[in-house]
């Protein structure tokens, strides 16, 4: 039907047969390289370095020397104090742009206030310009209309003295006047 779900074995031996598998990560890590000694779990059976030097894994990696690749990796990985450093180095770089940021976000920060201030006091020019402009285009509708009651009295001031109608009509009624007013 289906699988039956059974508790891992906490007590279990490890299996012979695995060897150098069963040794945990953990341990490779932290323990320092030391090719004399076997390692944890191998049986005690002493593995030389001739051996290892004569697997087939070893011979595609021969160089001019004897000695297996992964000796020479094993020797340039970084020590515990070289990853301190390391790593305070770079909380420094980091620490150091972080206060790179800060003062050009400050600096961001006065210049937009001063545009702001600058666009501030440009609206209310531009308000007092249009405040301006209403009222000049006030007073040239003024005087357009008191340019054009100008002429309507100067031609009511004529049409008075001469005593001809303010309106005509028509022009035959506009000789007709003239000619009655001039006595003709």
């Amino acid at each position: 039907m289906g699988r039956s779900n059974k508790a891992p074995q906490a007590g279990k031996t490890p299996d012979p047969k695995k060897g150098l598998l069963t040794t945990s990560l953990y341990q490779f890590l932290v323990t320092p390289v030391d090719l004399t000694t076997p390692p944890h779990g191998a049986g005690g059976s002493m593995v030389s370095e001739d051996s290892v030097l004569s697997s087939p894994a070893s011979d595609l990696h021969k160089g001019s020397t004897d000695r297996p690749i992964w000796l020479d990796l094993f020797k340039a990985l970084p020590t515990k104090a070289d990853l301190r450093s390391t790593t305070s180095d770079l909380g420094a770089a980091i620490r150091h742009d972080i206060q790179a940021l800060r003062a050009d976000v400050q600096g961001m920060t006065e210049r937009v206030s001063h545009m702001e201030a600058a666009c501030n006091i440009l609206k209310a020019a531009q308000n007092t310009l249009a405040d301006s402009a209403d009222v000049c285009s006030d007073q040239i509708r003024g005087m357009v209309l008191h340019i054009e009651d100008l002429h309507n009295r100067e031609r009511r001031n004529n049409t008075w003295l001469c005593s001809l109608p303010e309106t005509e009509e028509s022009a035959l009624q506009l000789q007709e006047s003239l000619q009655s007013s001039m006595g003709c």
